[in-house]
C-alpha cells in the first residue's frame, strides 16, 4: 500500500518545491492547532521570511528557543534573522549562546569580529584563544593576539600564545610566525631558546628557509654571536 504523508511532510515537500501559500496555508494552520515542533514553527518562519515579515519570522524562532534553549539549529537560524534584521545587539548574544551550547569556527569568528568593531579588545583576544586552543587557529589569529600582548607590555601572555600552537605545525613553522616568536624570545634575553627554536624551524621547514635569512634576524637584534653558532649547530 501507497503511504500517505502526513500534513507536516506535505509541508516540507511544498517548501521543497517552492510552492509557497500551499506550505503556508499548511504550517500556519498545524501551528494555530497548537504544533510547537522544530519543523512547524522554523518552516513557518521562512515562510513568513520569504514574505518578508521578519519581525514575525523572528518571533517564532524566539519562541522556539524558550521552549528549546539547547537547540543550536534553532539559535543559528535567530542569530541569522537578528543579522538580517540588522539587530546586532541580540545577534550578538545569540554569539554568545552559541559558543556555550555548540560553538563553530563560523561562531567565534563572527563574534571575535563584533568584539573587535565594538573595541571589547580583551574579549576578542579570548575567543581568538579559544580558536587556537580548538586548533581552528591561524597564522593571523596568533600575529593579532602577539602584536596586542605585547603592545600592552604582556610578554609573557604573548609567549603564551606561541604554546598554545604545540600540536599546529603549520601555523607555528609559518615564517610570519616563526620570526614573530623569534623576536620576542631575543628581546626577552633568551638567546638558547630562540637557537634552539632555529634549528626547529629550519628542520621542519619545507620551503629550505635561507639560513641567512634566520641569522640575519639575530644579527639585527644585536646577536652576532648567536648568529654565528647558528651555523655551528649544522644549520647550513
Amino acid at each position: 500500500p501507497m503511504l500517505i504523508p502526513s500534513q507536516h511532510e506535505l509541508g516540507t515537500m511544498h517548501l521543497r518545491d517552492k510552492e509557497f501559500e500551499k506550505a503556508f496555508e499548511i504550517f500556519s494552520e498545524a501551528y494555530a492547532a497548537g504544533a510547537r515542533s522544530p519543523t512547524v514553527v522554523m518552516s513557518l518562519a521562512r515562510l513568513f521570511l520569504q514574505k518578508g515579515k521578519v519581525d514575525r519570522a523572528i518571533r517564532l524562532i524566539e519562541e522556539l528557543s524558550e521552549l528549546r534553549p539547547q537547540d543550536a539549529e534553532a539559535l543559528r537560524m535567530l542569530g541569522a534573522y537578528y543579522q538580517s534584521a540588522q539587530r546586532f545587539a541580540d545577534y550578538t548574544r545569540t554569539l554568545e549562546k552559541l559558543r556555550i551550547i555548540d560553538p563553530r569556527e563560523s561562531d567565534l569568528r563572527a563574534l571575535g569580529d563584533i568584539y573587535n568593531f565594538q573595541a571589547r579588545y580583551m574579549d576578542q583576544m579570548a575567543v581568538l584563544q579559544e580558536l587556537l586552543d580548538r586548533g581552528w587557529g591561524n597564522v593571523v589569529d596568533v600575529t593579532t593576539m602577539v602584536h596586542f600582548h605585547a603592545a600592552n607590555g604582556e610578554v609573557e601572555r604573548a609567549m603564551g600564545v606561541f604554546d598554545s600552537l604545540k600540536s599546529q605545525t603549520k601555523v607555528i613553522f609559518d615564517t610570519q610566525v616563526m620570526r614573530l616568536h623569534l623576536s620576542l624570545l631575543l628581546d626577552a634575553g633568551e638567546i638558547a631558546e630562540a637557537l634552539s627554536l632555529s634549528q626547529q624551524w629550519y628542520e621542519a621547514s619545507e620551503s629550505a628557509t635561507d639560513p641567512w635569512e634566520i641569522a640575519g634576524l639575530f644579527i639585527n637584534k644585536g646577536q652576532p654571536e648567536a648568529a654565528l653558532a647558528l651555523f655551528e649547530m649544522g644549520i647550513q
